[in-house]
C-alpha cells in the first residue's frame, strides 16, 4: 500500500524535476475511490461458510436465538479483506503504470496520484477509462484534481517551491481525545500490552495507535526510573522498563 509518505515524496520529486516548466510543471494531486468498496466483490460459493454472521433474534424458537447470515460479497475486515482488496487496487495501479504510464498509487481503496499540471487531465481520463473498461464503479465526488486535497485525514499541498501535509482539524481533535482518554485511564501492566479504549482498537487508527504505544513506552520507562531511584539503583541497571539486579555501591556512589 502507498500512504501519505509515498505521495509526499512523489510531490517533492515532481516539483524538483519539472521546476523549469513553469506553471505546466507545478505538482497537482488527484484522488479517487471505489463505489461500495469491499461490498462490490463477490465471494466464491465454497467460501460462504467462512463468512457467516450470527444475529440474535427474539423470533427464533420460544426464547430467542441466533439467525445465521452468510456474506455473498467481501465483508469489511482488518486483515484478510484488506489483503484481498489491496491485491485488486494494486492490479489496477499496475495496468495504469505499465500501459498508460500513469504514476498511480493506492492505499486499499483510496487511489492517489501526483503529477504535473500539464498531464493531470489526460491521466485522469486514463484512470476513469481503465475503471470503466474493467467495470469498477468509482464514487461520485472524489475526482478531485488540485494542488491541495484532503485525503486519509490529512490535507496535503504542493507548489513549485515546497510540498507538505498536516492533519485536518477533525483528525487532530480525534487524536487528542483518544490519547487523552488512554492516558487518563492508564495502561495495563502486562509486558508489551497497551490497554486502549474500544474506539481506538480499529485498524483504521494506525497513527493514533503508534502515539499510544510511544506514550505507553515512555510511561513504563519513567516508572522504572522512579523505582530504580527509590531502590538506590543506577539508571544503567534499569533494563527493558524494569529494575535489574542491584549493583552494589560504595560510599562514593561508585560500583564496588
Amino acid at each position: 500500500m502507498h500512504g501519505l509518505g509515498t505521495l509526499l515524496a512523489c510531490a517533492h520529486m515532481v516539483r524538483k524535476m519539472f521546476s523549469s516548466w513553469g506553471t505546466d510543471g507545478e505538482p497537482v494531486f488527484s484522488k479517487g475511490d471505489h463505489e461500495k468498496a469491499y461490498r462490490q466483490w463477490p465471494v466464491s460459493p465454497e467460501d460462504y461458510a467462512l463468512l457467516v454472521t450470527l444475529v440474535w433474534s427474539d423470533m427464533v424458537g420460544h426464547s430467542g436465538g441466533f439467525e445465521a447470515y452468510a456474506h455473498r460479497a467481501l465483508p469489511f475486515g482488518a486483515l484478510a479483506a484488506v489483503i484481498i482488496y489491496t491485491c485488486i487496487s494494486q492490479g489496477v495501479c499496475h495496468i495504469l503504470r505499465r500501459i498508460f504510464a500513469v504514476p498511480q498509487l493506492a492505499y486499499v481503496d483510496d487511489f492517489l496520484r501526483c503529477s504535473i499540471r500539464k498531464w493531470a487531465s489526460s491521466q485522469e481520463i486514463a484512470f476513469r477509462g481503465v475503471h470503466g473498461f474493467i467495470g469498477i464503479p468509482l464514487k461520485v465526488g472524489k475526482e478531485d484534481v488540485s494542488q491541495c486535497i484532503e485525503v486519509l485525514g490529512h490535507i496535503i499541498s504542493a507548489q513549485a517551491l515546497w510540498a507538505g501535509l498536516r492533519m485536518t482539524d477533525k483528525r487532530r481533535e480525534s487524536v487528542i481525545l483518544r490519547v487523552s482518554t488512554a492516558l487518563l485511564k492508564g495502561f495495563g501492566d502486562k509486558e508489551m500490552e497497551v490497554h486502549r479504549p474500544p474506539q481506538v482498537r480499529s485498524h483504521g487508527y494506525c497513527g493514533e495507535n503508534f502515539v499510544l504505544l510511544r506514550a505507553h513506552t515512555l510511561r513504563r520507562r519513567t516508572r522504572a526510573h522512579w523505582q530504580a531511584e527509590a531502590a538506590g539503583l543506577s539508571s544503567s541497571t534499569v533494563v527493558g522498563g524494569s529494575a535489574a539486579e542491584p549493583t552494589p555501591k560504595g560510599g562514593n556512589g561508585q560500583p564496588w
